[in-house]
């Protein structure tokens, strides 16, 4: 793959994740429940419901973002990016959109 190419994915890569963090971000405010938590939890349902080889490989990626998430300053980031890389992220969106507490402001229809 050229480099040209591969910096065309990566960008792409980078504003689907931010999009995607942003808004469990918003979505999460206020909300008793945090988004890494939320997020940890669906990625493992995700991963244990894989089989043979691509089971152990999510397992041995989303072990090793757990590490990462320690020493970086947007752990939420780097669990969207493994989401992304299963093409997952917008299940959890969509999974973080059905859990959010409705806004405070807005009645129930």
């Amino acid at each position: 793959m050229s480099n040209r190419l591969s910096g065309l994915l990566a960008a792409a890569k980078s504003r689907r994740v931010d999009d995607v963090v942003r808004r469990i971000n918003a979505l999460s405010q206020g909300d008793q429940y945090p988004p890494f938590e939320r997020v940890s939890s669906a990625l493992k349902s995700l991963t244990n419901n894989q089989t043979g080889k691509e089971r152990e490989n999510y397992k041995g990626r989303l072990a090793a973002a757990y590490r990462r998430c320690q020493s970086d300053k947007e752990p939420l980031t780097v669990l969207i990016e493994l989401a992304y890389d299963m093409h997952q992220e917008g299940l959890i969106l969509d999974l973080v959109r059905e859990n959010a507490q409705p806004d405070p402001g807005t009645s129930p229809s």
